[in-house]
């Protein structure tokens, strides 16, 4: 998989049902018919991916907020954001 660029402002797609459970959210794609269930770290990064947060905005945020090292955060979020990005959840623009 091409490596991501850390100055990419992911965007979830618009036309995606997200419903917000006590451990996560479960997020229905409509175009494909498919269901995802997102733990809690899914849904927070899948909630930033709305234009506006590069990637390494959402990774200072998350490293700052929960106060953990932001080489770990990173290759968390990179791992989702790649994943969304695998599962059409996001615009690849």
């Amino acid at each position: 998989m091409k490596e991501i660029s850390l100055d990419f402002k992911p965007q979830k797609r618009e036309d995606l049902k997200i419903e917000n459970i006590e451990d996560g959210s479960v997020v229905y794609d409509p175009l494909n018919d498919e269901v995802f269930l997102l733990n809690n770290s899914a849904s927070v990064i899948l909630n930033m991916c709305d234009g506006n947060f590069t990637i390494k905005e959402m990774i200072d945020i998350i490293s700052e907020t929960l106060n953990v090292e932001k080489e770990k955060i990173s290759q968390d979020t990179i791992k989702i954001i790649n994943e969304f990005i695998k599962k059409n959840i996001i615009k690849k623009d």
